[in-house]
């Protein structure tokens, strides 16, 4: 840990960290590290956008900007519960996880 010389790790590549402890282990250090899925959903969203939902590029443009304000609440999440932001992106996939399994699916 010593090695690295930053404030944040952030990058969309999958499995960034060895283990899911070292989240834990950058956080006691002062290092925020944004979990790979919340960093690449651009992608998804514009595409999920555009090809299931035909938005327009205006409205498929405005979804992908959103996830700014997303991880904007993760890290206050963090912060305000003690916990790494990996945590705190995990227990909101979750809750959103079990609320679309409560939904019926949408018709393609």
């Amino acid at each position: 840990m010593a090695r690295l010389r930053c404030k944040a790790v952030a990058g969309p590549a999958n499995n960034q960290l060895a283990a899911p402890d070292v989240a834990e282990l950058m956080y006691r250090h002062g290092i925020v590290w944004v979990p790979d899925y919340v960093v690449g959903a651009g992608g998804v969203v514009g595409a999920v956008s555009a090809e299931l939902h035909h938005a327009g590029p205006e409205e498929a443009r405005a979804r992908v900007l959103a996830i700014e304000q997303t991880v904007g609440e993760l890290l206050d999440t963090a912060e305000r519960d003690g916990v790494t932001p990996a945590r705190a992106a995990e227990e909101r996939a979750r809750r959103r996880l079990h609320a679309c399994a409560r939904q019926p699916l949408p018709q393609l």
